[in-house]
């Protein structure tokens, strides 16, 4: 539920909101719903968010992989945020 909640701040919110996403990130012990704060922190505009997200691959599970790869996906195919490809 927490990390569904994340991804919604993502689509929701202003970039306003970056830094209290990155102390939620700070504070987060769950991998999944660090990779959905981290992608919505990348949503709205934290480019380095996105390499924090990839760096949680280095002690991911198949479950967390398969999750952070859905997330990467979404990413791509949001018509409002392009740039994915060039970061």
């Amino acid at each position: 539920m927490r990390a569904f909640a994340a991804n919604s701040i993502g689509l929701l919110a202003t970039e306003q909101l970056l830094p209290k996403l990155a102390e939620y990130v700070r504070a987060e012990h769950s991998l999944s719903v660090k990779a959905e704060l981290l992608a919505a922190m990348y949503y709205q505009g934290a480019i380095g968010a996105i390499n924090q997200l990839l760096s949680l691959l280095d002690n991911a599970d198949e479950s967390l992989a398969i999750n952070i790869l859905n997330i990467l996906t979404d990413l791509t195919e949001r018509e409002l945020r392009s740039g994915l490809a060039a970061d």
